[in-house]
């Protein structure tokens, strides 16, 4: 199976696009006789310096087995719905209940969280998904909603305590879930485009969010059969979008997503039980940590002098170059484009294996490369 991956970085007016592919086993679907998910896209984008304030919308109810999907809140472009249970014996974790503190913020995350009032660190993935049957909206959102209790980092809000900035849980399962209905799969870079300048509410939640684009082949088609399908390949193509704040989700932790979304969506198709096991913690900031196991000031002090070198002194005088030919906007936020180029499957398996002889990850590649090209 094929996975793709594209990581954007916009820094200034240039508009630096990377839209690598790869080949990646571990972030594949399994397919099944009964005809489950056949293959995957992944692809990524992550935004410095754009902004757009998001937009109202009515939240539609639905009900999947024996969770209600009530109406609650809205934001963003899509359905907020939030899952109480039918019976009374439910779990009380999908109950409105006190906030749940979990740590003060780290100085990044800090730092973090004060420049997306101005636009930035905003993430967006796309997962190009291949399927035998027709995926409904109502799968995705029962998925999300299962992938939302086993990651914890996408049930953080920011809040106040005691004066300070925490991280706490909200108080209820929240999810910003909408379905987009495209002519064509030609809508996807435009979409990604226009989701990378919303913002969050950081002190609400969610911080993340999820777009499933469902092509159509006209308006005029049979309700019943309004997916469009791979005459060549036999399958069902569609592409769920996610969002996510940067301040609780990064590189890696967004590939554990798309592989935990995956495994998830699979299984549902399949009728199989559903591991509830949460995948992974809500880790502490490494940089803080970093700083607490310093011997002596000393050494932070040489570490902030290397840091300083490597970042200001000798990578900003490419970067004072760079900028004197493509200027910084005076009054507006950069703009973020993206352009499509896909790698063949023998060039991606090579690249996958270079990646992994080298002990780095494709994601920290594609970083780096974004990073080389915004200095020449």
């Amino acid at each position: 199976m094929q996975s793709t991956i594209l990581h954007h970085h916009n820094n200034t007016t240039q508009h630096l696009i990377q839209r690598p592919l790869l080949h990646d086993p571990g972030l594949h679907s399994i397919t099944k006789p009964n005809g489950t998910l056949a293959s995957s896209t992944i692809t990524g984008l992550y935004n410095r310096h754009v902004s757009q304030k998001t937009h109202e919308v009515d939240p539609v109810p639905v009900r999947n087995g024996t969770t209600t999907w009530a109406s609650s809140t809205t934001t963003g472009n899509g359905h907020i719905c939030s899952p109480k249970p039918v019976h009374q014996g439910a779990s009380k974790d999908r109950e409105s209940r006190p906030p749940l503190w979990h740590r003060p913020l780290g100085y990044c995350e800090k730092l973090m969280t004060s420049a997306h009032n101005y636009g930035c660190m905003t993430t967006v993935y796309a997962l190009w998904l291949e399927s035998k049957r027709v995926v409904e909206f109502d799968l995705i959102k029962q998925a999300s909603y299962v992938v939302s209790r086993k990651m914890p980092h996408l049930r953080m809000v920011v809040g106040r305590r005691e004066g300070q900035l925490w991280w706490r849980e909200m108080e209820t399962t929240v999810l910003d879930l909408e379905e987009v209905i495209a002519d064509n799969l030609d809508q996807v870079e435009p979409t990604l485009e226009s989701l990378l300048r919303r913002q969050y509410n950081v002190e609400e939640g969610p911080l993340w969010f999820v777009r499933f684009l469902s092509p159509t082949t006209s308006i005029d088609t049979d309700p019943n059969q309004n997916h469009k399908q791979n005459i060549n390949h036999n399958k069902y193509k569609y592409v769920c979008i996610f969002g996510f704040h940067h301040n609780v989700s990064d590189g890696t932790t967004n590939m554990s997503f798309c592989r935990v979304f995956l495994k998830v969506l699979n299984d549902l198709m399949q009728g199989n039980t559903i591991d509830l096991t949460e995948a992974g913690t809500f880790a502490s900031p490494l940089h803080d940590r970093l700083a607490d196991e310093a011997s002596s000031q000393w050494t932070l002090f040489c570490m902030f002098l290397k840091r300083f070198y490597r970042a200001v002194i000798s990578y900003g005088a490419h970067v004072s170059n760079f900028t004197q030919v493509f200027r910084m906007p005076a009054e507006i936020g950069a703009g973020t484009r993206v352009l499509h180029h896909q790698l063949d499957e023998i060039t991606s398996r090579r690249l996958y294996l270079r990646c992994k002889m080298e002990g780095v990850t494709v994601n920290s590649a594609f970083t780096a490369a974004a990073n080389l090209a915004c200095t020449n």
